[in-house]
């Protein structure tokens, strides 16, 4: 999978109306995930919070 990387965001629930966004990452691979999630998860109350993790393909550089 070294044509992705992970966008991972940590989004509030509190306000029923719209997400409040906690933690807005980009990491190279599963493996960073999850040493970033086990280094955070406390920082937020479970109750009112999800993770999301969203795949993302790397673009090719363009040259002109």
């Amino acid at each position: 999978m070294d044509n992705y990387y992970f966008k991972l965001v940590c989004v509030s629930e509190h306000d029923p109306l719209e997400y409040g966004v906690l933690e807005d990452v980009n990491l190279g691979s599963l493996e960073d995930v999850h040493k970033y999630v086990v280094e955070h998860i406390k920082n937020h109350s479970p109750e009112q919070i999800k993770w999301m993790l969203i795949p993302m393909k790397k673009s090719k550089p363009k040259f002109a």
